[in-house]
């Protein structure tokens, strides 16, 4: 028995898919703003410490090239999380990624918390 291409039968899902989005409905226009403000101020957001670098080295009593590396980690965070977090969309469903993400996070302000506090450093 002989099985059909993986192209053809790629092909036949896309036109699948393109008659159903065909027939959609337009993205309303409030929808398409607020996407992309979202997309604007997270990609904003790696380059928006660099105006307030003086200050902070001024501010934390620290040279103005210690400060840089605020900005150097929040790139290369930015981009492994470009390099390591946007394929798992394509494995995983999005509601359950986003919330699994949101659960991770949640903890980190904790655990910031406990280390200010002492309560988990030594005695």
């Amino acid at each position: 028995m002989v099985q059909p291409d993986s192209t053809t039968r790629s092909l036949a899902t896309d036109s699948k898919r393109l008659a159903l989005s065909a027939s959609s409905k337009p993205v309303p226009l409030k929808l398409v703003l607020l996407l992309g403000v979202t997309c604007a101020l997270a990609v904003g957001n790696v380059y928006f410490a660099q105006p307030l670098l003086t200050a902070m080295a001024q501010t934390f009593a620290v040279s103005a090239g210690s400060t840089g590396m605020v900005v150097t980690a929040t790139q290369v965070d930015y981009g492994l999380g470009l390099l390591f977090v946007v394929p798992l969309g394509d494995l995983f469903n999005g509601r359950l990624l986003i919330v699994c993400q949101l659960l991770t996070l949640s903890w980190l302000p904790l655990a910031g918390l406990h280390h200010t506090s002492g309560c988990l450093s030594p005695k």
